[in-house]
């Protein structure tokens, strides 16, 4: 990750990690790179591995939930609906990483969609940026900060039997 792979290069800092997503070049054109090093630029140890596919399991999960309460909350009169162009709908599993050739102390991976969101981006010509998927890396922070606040909840509420 020290130099630029594109003018639509993005950094995501997600300790421990940062994240470089880039855009790929050649025929496929909405092809995603990712490159993955520590944040102390250290090297990779037991675990790492895990952990990053466990971020790239966790990419729009946030985006789903932030989608389905805002339904909620509109149908029930409590929020209004915004009209900011059609809204892409998320869920876990639409995108997909796999690692490639890692160069250096960084790890690279390549995004790929599952049939259904290809099948979907297809028909509107709506093809994901680097941007979009930093934003859904960044997310996945926000994602397991809700996670804990519901465990935190939960850990309130005594157990019935």
């Amino acid at each position: 990750m020290q130099q630029v792979r594109t003018e639509t290069e993005k950094l995501v800092d997600l300790f421990p990690y940062k994240f470089s997503v880039y855009e790929m070049g050649g025929e496929v054109y909405f092809r995603i790179g990712v490159s993955v090093i520590r944040v102390n630029g250290g090297d990779f140890s037991t675990g790492d591995l895990e952990a990053i596919q466990s971020i790239f399991a966790d990419t729009g999960k946030w985006e789903a939930f932030v989608g389905a309460a805002s339904t909620v909350l509109v149908e029930l009169g409590l929020a209004q609906r915004k009209d900011e162009g059609e809204m892409i709908m998320y869920s876990a599993g639409r995108f997909v990483f796999k690692e490639s050739d890692s160069v250096h102390s960084a790890l690279a991976y390549h995004m790929s969609m599952s049939k259904e969101e290809r099948d979907r981006r297809e028909v509107k010509r709506q093809w994901p940026t680097s941007g979009e998927i930093a934003h859904l890396i960044q997310n996945v922070g926000k994602w397991r900060a809700l996670q804990q606040t519901v465990k935190l909840l939960r850990s309130f509420i005594p157990a019935t039997d």
